[in-house]
C-alpha cells in the first residue's frame, strides 16, 4: 500500500502453508504489518494487482467469464473501504495515474499499445502504439514500460514516454535499456528518481535498479523470478526509495 502498512498479493490454493492463519484458496489477499490477513477477492484467474496512490482502491486484471474457452481479459476495481467491486473495463496490466483518477493499461482499441482511461473506461487516450508494449508504470509526467526491442524482437527492453495528466504523449518513447538480456516490469521509486526492474542479464532473473534516465544500472537481489513465465505476468511494487 502507499503508506507501507499493507501488501496486496495473489494467493493460490495452499497459501495456508506459506502464511500463518490464512485459509487456502485463490484470489487477492491483503496482509498488514499487524499480522492480519484477509481475502479481498476470490477467483483463480487474476493477475497484476495495482494499489491506488491514495490507499482506497485496488485494480487488477481477470478473465472471469468461465462460460467461454478464451474469456476476455478485463480490469476490475475494488473499493477497499467496503471490499466492494464497483467497475470493470476492457484492458490488462493496470497502473494508476499519480492523481488517482485514471489508469494506464495494455489494450487493443483502434490500435494496440498502451492506453489511459478514467475508471469507467471513458475518455480513452492512446499513449503508445505497439502490440508488445506492456507493464506500464506512471510517475508524474512520464510513463515507463517494457516492450520488444524495435531492432531485435527476441529481446525485451525498457522505454519511457512523457505524458500530460490524461496520458497524452509528447514526443516519442525513449529507450532506457539496451542490454542483450531481457529487461522488464519497470516501476518508479516513490520519489521518481529511480526505476526498479527485472532482468536476466547475469544469467538468472534478478531485480535491478537504475536512474530514471536509464543510467547506472545495478543489481539489487537475485530472487527476481524462477522462469520466463513468472516474470512476464507479474509486476511488483516499491514502497521505499532505493539508494
Amino acid at each position: 500500500s502507499p503508506d507501507g502498512q499493507s501488501i496486496a498479493f495473489l494467493g493460490e490454493v495452499g497459501i495456508e502453508h506459506q502464511v500463518p492463519h490464512a485459509p487456502g484458496g485463490s484470489g487477492i489477499w491483503r496482509y498488514d504489518l499487524e499480522n492480519k490477513i484477509f481475502k479481498v477477492r476470490e477467483f483463480d484467474r487474476m493477475e497484476c494487482v495495482s494499489w491506488s496512490p491514495y490507499n482506497k482502491l485496488l485494480a487488477y486484471e481477470s478473465a472471469q467469464d468461465t462460460s467461454t474457452k478464451n474469456p476476455e481479459i478485463r480490469i476490475f476495481f475494488v473499493d477497499m473501504s467496503w471490499n466492494r467491486q464497483f467497475e470493470q473495463i476492457r484492458g490488462e496490466q493496470p497502473a494508476w495515474s499519480p492523481d488517482n483518477t485514471r489508469i494506464v493499461m495494455k489494450a487493443c482499441k483502434e490500435m494496440c499499445g498502451l492506453w489511459s482511461a478514467d475508471l469507467n473506461g471513458l475518455t480513452p487516450q492512446q499513449v503508445t502504439i505497439g502490440k508488445t508494449d506492456s507493464f506500464p508504470n506512471w510517475d508524474k509526467n512520464r510513463i515507463v514500460f517494457t516492450t520488444q526491442n524495435k531492432n531485435d524482437d527476441t529481446n525485451w527492453d525498457i522505454y519511457s514516454v512523457n505524458v500530460d495528466k490524461y496520458g497524452k504523449p509528447s514526443g516519442s518513447p525513449k529507450q532506457l535499456t539496451e542490454d542483450a538480456a531481457h529487461d522488464t516490469t519497470p516501476v518508479y521509486t516513490p520519489d521518481g528518481q529511480y526505476i526498479l526492474f527485472r532482468s536476466n542479464r547475469n544469467g538468472e532473473w534478478a531485480i535491478w535498479v537504475m536512474d530514471a534516465n536509464g543510467a547506472n544500472p545495478r543489481h539489487v537481489i537475485t530472487t527476481g523470478g524462477h522462469n520466463d513465465k513468472w516474470w512476464n505476468r507479474e509486476k511488483f511494487a516499491v514502497i521505499a526509495d532505493t539508494r
